[in-house]
C-alpha cells in the first residue's frame, strides 16, 4: 500500500510540469502571445515590456498613464441613505422601455449621466476637472495643451450633443417627433425595511 502510494505520489508530480505546459497552452493569452511572438517579433516584445511595466506600476502602486490602476477609477466611498438615477425619457417613457438594444439604452442613459455631470460642472470636462486636481504631473507636461484641445468635452460639444442625443433617442422609439428629457430621481432607503422611498424627482433636461 506504501509502496503505491509513494508510486502513484512521485508520478503526479512528474506529470506537474506537462499539466502546467498544458494549462499555459489552453491559455487565451499565452495562445495570443505565442501565436503573436511567430508572426512579429517586434510588437510581441512591444506587448510583453507593458505587460512588465504594467505589473512593476501595480506591485509599487504608481498611478501612471497609460498604466492604469483601479484606484485610479474608485474614490473613497461615503456612505449615504439617499442616491439618484438618472433616466432618459421619451414622451415620458423610459428608454429602456422600447424595443431596443440593451447597448443602444446604455449608451444613450451612461452619455446623458456625462452630460449631466459636466452641466453640473460649469460646462467644464469632469476628466479635466480630475486631472488637474490629482495628476499635476500630466497637466504641467508640454504635450498637456495638445491633448487637452482632442481629449477633453467643450460646451460647443455640449450642444452638439444634445441634438445628436434627442435624434437618437427618437430613431431608438421609432418616432419622427417628440420631447426627450432626462430626469432624476432621488431615493430614500430605509434601513429597517430595505425599502426605497423616492424623496424628489427632477427634470433636469428637456430636448
Amino acid at each position: 500500500m506504501q509502496v503505491w502510494i509513494i508510486h502513484y505520489f512521485v508520478f503526479d508530480i512528474k506529470r506537474i510540469p506537462f499539466m502546467f505546459t498544458r494549462l499555459v497552452k489552453t491559455t487565451l493569452l499565452f495562445s495570443f502571445l505565442r501565436d503573436l511572438k511567430q508572426k512579429d517579433f517586434i510588437v510581441y516584445l512591444f506587448v510583453m515590456v507593458c505587460i512588465l511595466v504594467q505589473l512593476i506600476v501595480t506591485v509599487i502602486k504608481l498611478n501612471v498613464t497609460p498604466f492604469f490602476l483601479f484606484g485610479m477609477y474608485s474614490e473613497k466611498f461615503v456612505a449615504s441613505d439617499t442616491f439618484s438615477i438618472t433616466k432618459v425619457l421619451v414622451n415620458d417613457k423610459a428608454i429602456t422601455a422600447y424595443n431596443t438594444p440593451l447597448r443602444e439604452q446604455y449608451l444613450v442613459e451612461t452619455n446623458a449621466m456625462n452630460y449631466i455631470g459636466m452641466k453640473r460642472n460649469n460646462y467644464t470636462d469632469v476628466l479635466k476637472t480630475r486631472i488637474e486636481q490629482r495628476y499635476p504631473v500630466i497637466y504641467k507636461s508640454a504635450l498637456y495643451p495638445f491633448l487637452a484641445q482632442r481629449i477633453y468635452n467643450t460646451q460647443a460639444d455640449q450642444n452638439n450633443f444634445k441634438s445628436w442625443l434627442k435624434s437618437k433617442c427618437l430613431k431608438m422609439a421609432g418616432m419622427d417627433s417628440g420631447t426627450v428629457k432626462i430626469v432624476e430621481t432621488t431615493y430614500f432607503l430605509n434601513r429597517a425595511t430595505l425599502h426605497l422611498n423616492p424623496i424628489r424627482h427632477e427634470t433636469l433636461e428637456v430636448l
